[in-house]
């Protein structure tokens, strides 16, 4: 899709972005979105809509040239300190003001952005695609999109590997009937979390422990109450508290504070054992360089680093 010795063909990207997420949109919408421009070269300022996206550029060996924040930082505390130095913040969510002022040559988002989408597209060529539940295939879309196709194969066959090494590694010194969950707490519930996405894919799916049986009809999250817990009792407990917030959830931690001083908590088989850890907010989120940290801050937590 890309040119790559000349003109980038943005008519081209636009009409693959058509059929990304442009699904009940008219005929007409759609030749209109598709037009016409051209671009000298490849795009070297690339504007991002959503932080997660400058994980999977900084994957495909693009540094962003402007983002928006997470938490009110551009600087993403699980990527190296200098990885994303000098990208222009475009705030929590996208400030048009500020980006039509910076002069992107390409705009990128989630398709959770459509409702923008006219008014991005006067500012820069825009590509909006689909937030996968499977990251590794947006990682190739994007790839894909822009010609960065090897590139993203390189990153997954290198990911792939860490997962290789370290599900030898945890195999080797974990029992493998010890079971594991993903627990968040929020300010009115608990919530357990599947097999399938964010930290519990990797704690099941890529590094290979045994994630807990009872979930395993469980797509994404369900709520559940303390007094639920026992019904679960996992060997080791990986817990998040709260929502994404600066300065933090405080009610999500009145309610952890008052969870870990419940007899249910102390009961717990994690809790006897010293096997509760807790993960930071980023963990939720799947994009590349988060699933290669999530392994790192796995092992470190089990005693493996």
């Amino acid at each position: 899709m890309l040119h790559t010795k000349k003109y980038f063909r943005v008519a081209l990207l636009l009409l693959l972005m058509s059929t990304l997420f442009l699904s009940g949109c008219s005929t007409s919408e759609g030749k209109s979105e598709a037009g016409e421009n051209t671009i000298v070269g490849e795009p070297k300022r690339i504007a991002v809509l959503n932080w997660q996206l400058a994980d999977f550029l900084l994957a495909l060996g693009i540094k962003p040239y402007a983002m928006t924040n997470f938490m009110g930082e551009t600087n993403l505390e699980y990527l190296e300190k200098d990885a994303l130095d000098g990208v222009i913040d475009l705030g929590d969510k996208p400030n048009l003001e500020i980006l039509s002022q910076i002069n992107p040559d390409l705009i990128i988002g989630w398709e959770s952005r459509r409702e923008i989408y006219d008014q991005l597209t006067k500012i820069a060529p825009t590509i909006l695609t689909n937030e996968n539940d499977d990251w590794r295939k947006s990682l190739h879309e994007l790839g894909s999109m822009l010609g960065k196709s090897k590139e993203a194969e390189e990153w997954l066959a290198q990911y792939d590997q860490k997962a290789t090494a370290s599900m030898q590694l945890l195999t080797s010194k974990i029992d493998p009937a010890e079971t594991v969950l993903y627990v968040r707490v929020m300010p009115k519930v608990l919530r357990i979390y599947g097999a399938t996405q964010s930290l519990g894919a990797t704690l099941s799916k890529d590094i290979g422990l045994q994630y807990l049986p009872q979930t395993e009809s469980i797509q994404n999250f369900e709520n559940t109450s303390i007094e639920q817990l026992p019904e679960l009792n996992p060997d080791h407990i990986f817990i998040q508290v709260g929502r994404p917030l600066r300065g933090g959830d405080q009610e999500a931690k009145k309610i952890y504070e008052e969870l870990t001083q419940s007899s249910i908590w102390n009961n717990m088989k994690a809790m006897k054992n010293k096997q509760i850890y807790t993960v930071p907010q980023w963990i939720i989120s799947d994009a590349p360089h988060i699933k290669e940290k999530s392994i790192d801050l796995v092992l470190e937590k089990l005693g493996m680093n």
